[in-house]
């Protein structure tokens, strides 16, 4: 039997969730089954009492579709004890949000703590049976298992849908269909589309019994949630067909409401999303992490989070790592909170002033600076959240007596398991290796991390690094699966550490975000200190970024091994791995047109292996093309020289010269 493996889950609203398995190489067939998803209250005793006397009332089981009230044990909070929990079933599970809101009334708002009021079933349903989309599954007397499944991406099948305008597309008149197969990985053509004109009810029945025939698995659009299946719906109600463009019998479902939201002073609209039950249709407008990883990257983040693809696709990167944490707190057994309500810790202005400061950064000297070597910190900040252990729960905890500098936690996610199951037993024998209940202090503030119980966000970040680790050893090109895989995993590791201090993120706490900052500070502090004392001069730095040069007056070959040295010595020191990122002939940091000191991000580099720009023109979306152009064909022809020749300001000034002339005459 041909192995199969699980495209989709959507929950019906009943209690009831749908997926659907597609056998390798042939058919998807949908599976029904029960799912229930209860929401859960937590009180004292007499008001957990109280609350289950009103719930049993006839009127309210009738108007909340109330079917059972139980009371369970289980934590409430990352690492705290158990409770006693109030568990109650609906009917209709959809419906929880308004029986939350009816006991958060009679709670008057702060005796009820509510809990998996908006937790989504399917993603708790695939957490408790540890299987994930996109990947191998075998159903047995209704039990499903999860099973190796390898060469997915070759039997995903994909289709695009483009329509044809007779003007913009926000107003214009639909005139055709273009259906065209598409490569799973680079979404590139495999031959000529399809074509079908919507003159006329008989065009639009030929365009359907297409997509029967193709029976693709994903469906991708340009703007289809907001104009093109909606001009589709039009067209399909004024001439009486039944508009199937998933693997049911349905016509296609009224859309998910429509979101405005303001982003950086822009307003921007969204379009209810058309789901189409056995298939995944995806918006690439409306999709950030589809533009920016494809297919393999939404494929790797549904996976790491348990939510569906389509939901993936719509999602943030911050709301993605967000879904990845309540994974990560269901599979601990903690129940979801509603609403984050813990509040900022009090605090006096002077050492909110001192704690709130962000990462580090030099002052550089602008000019130009020959032979530097550019040290960066891979993943930074969430290697810090796992190496330091930080996370709500273990920030100033009440089981560690003492507070030291270290040791750190490993970055590994196995290791640090190990380690801290050592811990533990040696805690539990009086023989710890660093003394007993000892936390690893934050430096500069008066905060510090548990060292006795592993942190949520660090049991989040710390695979997801060595995943992108791993793949990025796999890479085999540019925008392979592997490149597209790492990069949806590199926006979720730069997202993670801004998580951490946003007000309404379920994990989030502020001081976690003080914390990490001043970890970055001590970290980039010891980077500058050793590189001093081992002969070098720290030309800039930014957060997590060194750029040196030599002084001693080494040779090439010594300063690049000097480098490497360096580099490997402080990634030992720090427990988080620093990479030799490139080195330049020539690095030109400009001034700042205000007062002239060295600007942080307006520079220019000659590398070994490229051209780097931050700041200037030719990074700027309002510099025409021309002055783009001119300063991408300079610098090019500035590296050309440099790499040849032994670098000389008045030989790269001439040659600036030329190409400004040779503009000028153009």
């Amino acid at each position: 039997m041909r192995p199969s493996w699980l495209l989709d889950v959507h929950d019906e609203g009943l209690g009831v969730l749908t997926a659907w398995v597609r056998q390798q190489g042939g058919n998807a067939r949908p599976w029904r089954f029960a799912a229930p998803c209860p929401l859960h209250v937590a009180a004292t005793p007499e008001r957990l009492r109280a609350l289950q006397v009103w719930l049993d009332q006839p009127e309210v089981r009738l108007h909340h579709g109330v079917t059972d009230c139980t009371t369970i044990e289980a934590p409430v909070a990352l690492g705290g004890p158990l409770h006693s929990i109030l568990e109650v079933s609906l009917q209709r599970p959809r419906e929880r949000i308004q029986l939350a809101r009816a006991i958060d009334d009679r709670g008057l708002h702060r005796h009820h703590t509510l809990l998996s009021v908006d937790v989504d079933p399917v993603q708790a349903w695939l957490t408790s049976h540890e299987i994930e989309l996109f990947g191998g599954i075998h159903i047995d007397a209704a039990s499903p298992q999860p099973r190796p499944c390898e060469g997915l991406m070759d039997d995903l099948r994909v289709v695009r849908m483009d329509g044809r305008w007779d003007g913009p597309m926000q107003d214009g008149r639909l005139c055709a269909i273009v259906l065209t197969s598409v490569e799973a990985v680079g979404l590139s053509s495999l031959g000529t589309g399809a074509s079908f004109s919507l003159n006329d009810a008989e065009g639009l029945q030929q365009m359907l019994a297409a997509i029967e025939r193709d029976d693709p698995d994903v469906v991708l659009t340009e703007g289809g949630d907001a104009h093109l299946l909606p001009a589709l719906r039009h067209r399909a109600e004024a001439w009486g067909v039944a508009l199937r463009l998933g693997r049911s019998s349905s016509s296609l479902a009224t859309p998910s409401r429509r979101t405005t939201v303001r982003s950086y002073g822009r307003l921007l609209r969204r379009g209810g999303h058309h789901r189409l039950q056995g298939r995944v249709h995806i918006d690439l407008a409306t999709s950030f992490l589809g533009r920016e990883a494809g297919l393999p990257g939404l494929i790797e983040l549904s996976q790491a989070s348990g939510r569906p693809l389509d939901a993936v696709a719509r999602r943030s990167p911050g709301a993605v790592i967000s879904a990845i944490q309540v994974r990560t707190a269901m599979q601990d057994g903690v129940l979801i909170p509603w609403r984050k309500n813990r509040p900022e810790d009090t605090t006096t202005g002077w050492d909110l002033l001192h704690a709130d400061r962000g990462g580090l950064h030099l002052d550089p000297t602008p000019g130009l600076h020959f032979d530097v070597f550019e040290l960066d910190f891979a993943s930074l900040f969430p290697s810090l959240i796992a190496t330091r252990n930080i996370s709500p729960e273990t920030l100033g905890c009440t089981c560690c007596s003492e507070r030291a500098e270290g040791p750190l936690v490993p970055l590994d996610p196995d290791e640090a398991k190990r380690w801290f199951r050592q811990r533990w037993v040696g805690q539990r024998l009086d023989r710890a290796p660093s003394g007993p209940s000892t936390a690893l202090a934050v430096p500069g503030l008066g905060l510090a991390t548990c060292l006795q119980q592993h942190g949520l966000l660090g049991r989040v970040v710390a695979p997801l690094i060595r995943r992108r680790r791993e793949l990025k050893a796999q890479r085999t090109g540019p925008r392979d699966d592997a490149d597209r895989r790492q990069l949806a995993l590199k926006w979720l590791l730069v997202t993670c550490f801004g998580y951490t201090g946003y007000r309404n993120a379920r994990f989030g706490r502020i001081e976690a975000h003080e914390a990490i900052c001043a970890w970055a500070r001590d970290v980039m502090m010891t980077g500058i200190e050793t590189a001093r004392s081992e002969g070098w001069e720290v030309v800039h730095g930014i957060v997590d970024s060194l750029w040196i040069t030599d002084v001693l007056g080494r040779s090439p070959d010594e300063r690049a091994e000097a480098a490497q040295r360096l580099a490997e010595r402080l990634g030992a020191t720090t427990g988080i791995p620093l990479e030799v990122e490139g080195r330049y002939p020539v690095l030109a940091i400009l001034p700042r047109r205000s007062d002239g000191a060295g600007a942080l991000t307006r520079y220019w580099g000659c590398g070994v292996d490229a051209v780097k720009v931050r700041g200037i023109e030719a990074r700027q979306h309002s510099t025409s093309a021309f002055v783009k152009r001119f300063q991408h064909d300079a610098l090019a022809e500035l590296r050309d020289h440099v790499l040849t020749h032994e670098p000389s300001v008045d030989a790269m000034e001439a040659l600036l010269l030329r190409a400004h002339d040779r503009a000028r005459a153009a």
